[in-house]
């Protein structure tokens, strides 16, 4: 949500406005003409508040899409003993360290963070012993 305080400067129609602060100009929708219909007085400075929506050269939504993921540093081992010509004993343990994972995305419009998600996960050791056999 941004807010901000300007003054129209022309009503463009459709419940579009073109307000202005500091020199600096905007196109302002307070939504669809087909709800309802919305009068505001012109250089008379209001106070907006909402979201916001930049777009590019061709009307395209620009959005900023940033996403991070930790490095995986998981440790896994095994170790394999053989008893004799028909059986083997393995021994396997899986993430040692005990380590977690994490993942951000940040999602922005016009500088603004629109959609921010961060995954966290602890780390699980895990040991598993097997009787291996051959018949």
């Amino acid at each position: 949500m941004v807010t901000f305080k300007a003054a129209i400067v022309e009503d463009q129609g459709k419940n579009k406005f073109l307000v202005e602060d500091a020199g600096q100009r905007i196109e302002v929708k307070a939504g669809p003409d087909w709800h309802h219909t919305v009068s505001l007085p012109l250089k008379q400075p209001l106070i907006f508040t909402g979201e916001v929506h930049a777009k590019d050269k061709d009307g395209q939504r620009k959005t900023d899409l940033q996403q991070t993921q930790a490095a995986r540093t998981q440790l896994d081992l095994y170790a394999l003993k053989k008893l004799d010509k028909q059986f083997a004993l393995r021994l396997s343990l899986q993430n040692v360290t005990g380590a977690g994972k994490s993942d951000d995305l940040t999602e922005s419009s016009a500088g603004v963070v629109s959609r921010l998600e961060s995954d966290r996960a602890d780390g699980v050791r895990s040991v598993f012993l097997a009787l291996e056999g051959k018949w």
